[in-house]
């Protein structure tokens, strides 16, 4: 079920052709989740709890555009913008 809704996602530039906002914002966050073996890969040391990066591209309005796929709790916003590529787009 999960693979059918990922598949159905759109990506960054289809969301913002879609959208056509005249700015956007990008903010990251940790989404927890429960360990699952050590949970060290997932482990953010900012938020001192195991999690998901996760990146938000919202309208002026706050309206969400486009939410990222997750990475390890431990990446960086800066880094999980750069794997997405979202400040190139």
């Amino acid at each position: 079920m999960t693979a059918l809704l990922a598949a159905k996602a759109p990506s960054l530039p289809r969301a913002l052709r879609k959208a056509k906002p005249e700015y956007v914002l990008v903010d990251g966050t940790i989404a927890e989740c429960d360990r699952v073996g050590d949970g060290q890969p997932d482990h953010s040391g900012k938020a001192g709890r195991p999690g998901v990066n996760v990146q938000a591209v919202t309208g002026p309005a706050g309206e969400a555009v486009w939410y990222s796929p997750t990475l390890p709790g431990r990446t960086v916003d800066i880094t999980a913008t750069r794997i997405h590529h979202i400040i190139t787009t």
